[in-house]
């Protein structure tokens, strides 16, 4: 059976489960599906900035059926190309280290709690840079460090809503203050960049968007 390619949704689909074996202590799993993630996120950044990966080749194998830590050298075959971004990340020695794709393989318990949080950290990472502009440049930390009004860009576009998803699914997790003052969830404006103000789409990115936040944030005030 041949199956449609879609990057973007791989990376999070991989994370998401990944996630879920994580909270349930399933760090083999966990960890499999991590660089996974990562390697989705990657390949898909790759392709945007016109790097195809049926034609791009590493020790003689397309790019596409390259996987970790093998996928790494990407980065110094095609650094021109990549973003700055990609090439520094893919660059780290300490990225995905020990990740094998024949780990799939190993026995129960050959990754450890340590081992699968600092890949869980490392594939947000990647996960972030394969998003298109405005989520490439934020992390969950900052925007909550910042303590100020936040406004948040989006065109109208599935990626959009998908990357708002993957952002306030991890915000989520963090702790709402009893003070509302206090509640990070008040701090966001969201602006629905490129609108036409004659045309319906105002509308409708703003049930899409509603319906990303009464997901992931429930207690969101509706935009």
């Amino acid at each position: 059976m041949s199956y449609a390619r879609n990057l973007r949704a791989a990376t999070l689909r991989h994370y998401r489960d990944a996630e879920l074996l994580f909270e349930n202590d399933k760090f083999d799993n966990a960890g499999y599906h991590y660089g996974f993630s990562a390697e989705c996120a990657l390949k898909g950044a790759m392709e945007r900035v016109g790097l195809i990966l049926d034609e791009v080749k590493v020790d003689g194998r397309d790019a596409f059926y390259i996987h970790f830590p093998e996928l790494k050298r990407i980065s110094m075959i095609h650094a021109g190309r990549l973003s700055q971004k990609i090439a520094g990340l893919l660059a780290k020695a300490q990225f995905l280290q020990a990740w094998h794709i024949k780990m799939r393989y190993a026995p129960d318990g050959s990754v450890s709690k340590p081992q699968c949080e600092t890949w869980r950290k490392q594939t947000y990472d990647a996960v972030l840079i394969d998003a298109r502009a405005g989520l490439s440049e934020l992390a969950a930390g900052p925007l909550l460090a910042l303590g100020a009004t936040t406004l948040v860009f989006g065109v109208k576009q599935n990626q959009t809503f998908e990357d708002f998803r993957f952002l306030f699914s991890y915000l989520s997790r963090m702790p709402h203050p009893s003070e509302p003052e206090l509640d990070w969830r008040r701090r966001f404006r969201f602006v629905h960049a490129k609108a036409d103000p004659q045309d319906d789409d105002q509308e409708t990115f703003k049930d899409k968007l509603y319906n990303v936040l009464a997901d992931e944030a429930p207690a969101q005030e509706p935009p």
